[in-house]
């Protein structure tokens, strides 16, 4: 039995235990869950959100994280063996690998609102650093924001300069699409002066003519994306309208500027790539093809589930 393997089955009784456990033992397993043993909370069952989410509405943190966290994404342990030249050996290591195409448990939007509206009711009662805490987790992005507005405030620094690093990297899956106005506009806000960091010079402008001249310097990545449920049509339709504005006339390709698309969906203007070609499989299912300069797919994936209801979005690499 491998290294995982043990500590898979380990993992699998000590979860069977705890569901029927005292609460101080259920908090300490989910304590646990967020550290070192992240990688098997896709070992759960979706059942584990009976007793996950009381703990997460009273809020105790490591279930609002938790809970949230797989209702976002699915991340996997797993062995891997390689042979390793120096020992002349195989060598078993652990690997992590996280799926946002998947989740742990399905996404219930009334269940996060729910958490949200409780933990904003206890902004009094709590600290810039639990603050914070919260706004690290995969709560609804209407809710973070008024998480960063509490902090703003209560004139914390360090959230602010860490809102706008997200601004010029984007956390998409957070809800923070790429825009270097708005990162700039913190960095004015908080009067920061030459010297005071390392992005004290920096330029929005400029910001924009790298992105460009790296896109031009870059390969393009390839992406066929799926969108099934009842906005589909509602993507379609979107689609076919740009394509009349921008697409190129008499060609196979649409080639509708992905930046316009994304300004649309998210507000952000900063994306680079193109939407090539779409097809109708049914009335709630389309499928359409995207190239990607520095940029990932995943971009484009968040910001359609993020703007329309109803809706799933999933995605392959293609060459």
């Amino acid at each position: 039995m491998t290294s995982y393997e043990t500590r898979r089955k380990q993992f699998i009784e000590q979860l069977a235990i705890v569901r029927n456990d005292n609460l101080k033992a259920q908090k300490q397993f989910l304590v646990d869950l967020q550290g070192s043993h992240s990688g098997y909370a896709h070992l759960m069952s979706p059942d584990d959100v009976n007793w996950i989410a009381p703990l997460a509405l009273e809020p105790f943190l490591p279930a609002v994280d938790v809970l949230l966290d797989c209702m976002q994404k699915k991340m996997c342990f797993y062995d891997e063996t390689f042979f390793d030249e120096d020992l002349k050996e195989n060598v078993v290591i652990e690997r992590a690998d996280c799926y946002f195409e998947e989740t742990t448990f399905a996404s219930n939007e009334e269940l996060k609102k729910e958490i949200g509206e409780h933990i904003m009711s206890l902004f009094p009662k709590l600290s810039d650093v639990e603050l914070k805490e919260y706004f690290d987790t995969f709560l609804p992005w209407e809710y973070r924001e008024k998480i960063q507005a509490e902090l703003l405030k209560r004139n914390d620094k360090d959230a602010l300069l860490h809102l706008a690093m997200d601004y010029r990297a984007g956390d998409e899956a957070s809800g923070i699409f790429i825009d270097f106005d708005k990162a700039r506009q913190i960095y004015d806000q908080l009067g920061v002066k030459k010297g005071d960091f390392d992005d004290e010079d920096f330029d929005p402008v400029k910001e924009v003519a790298d992105l460009r001249k790296n896109a031009i310097e870059s390969f393009p990545e390839f992406a066929t994306f799926v969108v099934e449920g009842s906005s589909a049509p509602a993507v379609k339709h979107l689609i076919e309208e740009l394509n009349d504005i921008f697409g190129e006339k008499g060609e196979m390709y649409f080639n509708i500027p992905l930046e316009v698309l994304m300004e649309i969906l998210v507000g952000s203007k900063y994306y680079v790539g193109y939407i090539q070609t779409l097809t109708e499989h049914s009335p709630q299912k389309i499928e359409f093809t995207a190239e990607f300069y520095s940029c990932s797919p995943d971009c484009l994936m968040h910001a359609l589930l993020q703007s329309f209801e109803d809706i799933n979005v999933t995605f392959t690499h293609t060459k």
